[in-house]
C-alpha cells in the first residue's frame, strides 16, 4: 500500500499542495522556471535568492529534496517539512517511481506519515494505515536513525516486536478491517506504545528533527509552486508511459 497523509493537514499545506497543479503535458513548451535557488543548507537558513533554473539534468529530483521557498523563508519547522511531503507526493502522484525522487525527501516524507498517523490515532493506526508494508516499515526506521531520533527508534522497534508477536492472520484480519472497534484485541495491544510515543517526543520533536535535517541537506532546493510545476512540465512528468510504471519501481 501507498500510505497517505491523515486527514488532519492543516489548510496551509492543502493550499500549497492544490497550487502544484499541472497543465497538460500539451503545454510543455512554455517551459520556463521563473524562481529557484539551490541552498547550501546550515541550520539557521537564509531566506532563498531567486535565480535561473535549477539544471535541466534529467535527475534533478533524485539529486536534491526539494521544499516551499516560503516555507523555508518562514523558520517554521512544521511548514518545511509538510512542503517536502506535498512536493513529494506530488511527483508520486504523477507516477515518478521512487528510485527518481531523492532518498532523503522520501525519508522525510514516510518519517512524517508515521508522526502525522500517531498523533492522529496511534500505533495501531499506523499499522492499518500503512498495511504493515515491509518497505514503509523500513524507511521509518531508517530515517529515525539519520534523524538520531534514539528514544523513538527504540520504541518503533518495540511496536514492531508487537506486531511480530501477533498471529498473521489474527493481524491481516485487522488491517482489513476499516474500523477496528476500540475493544479489538490487536488495537488495544498495539495502543500501549502510544502514552510513550509522545513522551518521547516531548524529548524528541519530530517535527524539529525532520525539519533540521532538510535544511542540513547540501544539495536542497527552494522552489515556488510556479516554479515546480514548471520543472515538472519541462521534465516531461506526465508523460502517458508514466501511467505504466509502478511507484515502487
Amino acid at each position: 500500500m501507498t500510505p497517505l497523509r491523515p486527514s488532519t493537514i492543516i489548510c496551509p499545506v492543502l493550499v500549497f499542495s492544490a497550487s502544484l497543479w499541472v497543465y497538460d503535458v500539451g503545454q510543455s513548451q512554455l517551459y520556463e522556471v521563473e524562481t529557484a535557488a539551490i541552498l547550501r543548507a546550515q541550520r539557521d537558513t537564509s531566506p532563498p535568492e531567486t535565480g535561473s533554473h535549477v539544471g535541466d539534468q534529467a535527475g534533478t529530483f533524485g539529486a536534491a529534496p526539494i521544499v516551499s521557498a516560503e516555507a523555508l523563508a518562514s523558520g517554521d519547522d512544521q511548514g518545511v517539512v509538510e512542503s517536502n511531503f506535498s512536493v513529494v507526493d506530488s511527483l508520486r502522484d504523477s507516477k515518478v517511481p521512487e528510485r527518481e525522487i531523492n532518498q532523503a525527501a522520501l525519508e522525510s516524507r514516510y518519517v512524517d506519515f508515521f508522526y502525522g498517523e500517531m498523533v492522529d490515532g496511534g500505533f495501531a493506526q499506523f499499522v492499518g494505515e500503512s498495511e504493515w508494508d515491509s518497505h514503509t516499515v523500513a524507511m521509518v526506521r531508517k530515517e529515525l536513525l539519520d534523524l538520531k531520533a534514539f528514544k523513538h527508534l527504540e520504541l518503533f522497534d518495540d511496536g514492531a516486536a508487537m506486531v511480530a508477536a501477533i498471529d498473521p492472520k489474527e493481524l491481516r484480519q485487522f488491517i482489513n478491517t476499516s474500523q477496528p472497534s476500540s475493544k479489538d484485541r490487536v488495537r488495544k495491544t498495539l495502543g500501549l506504545i502510544d502514552r510513550q510515543f509522545f513522551a518521547v517526543n516531548d524529548r524528541e520533536s519530530l517535527v524539529k528533527l525532520n525539519a533540521t535535517w532538510l535544511r542540513q541537506q547540501p544539495n536542497l532546493i527552494a522552489l515556488s509552486p510556479e516554479a515546480f510545476r514548471n520543472e515538472l512540465l519541462g521534465r516531461g512528468v506526465y508523460l502517458p508511459r508514466r501511467d505504466k510504471i509502478s511507484v515502487k519501481s
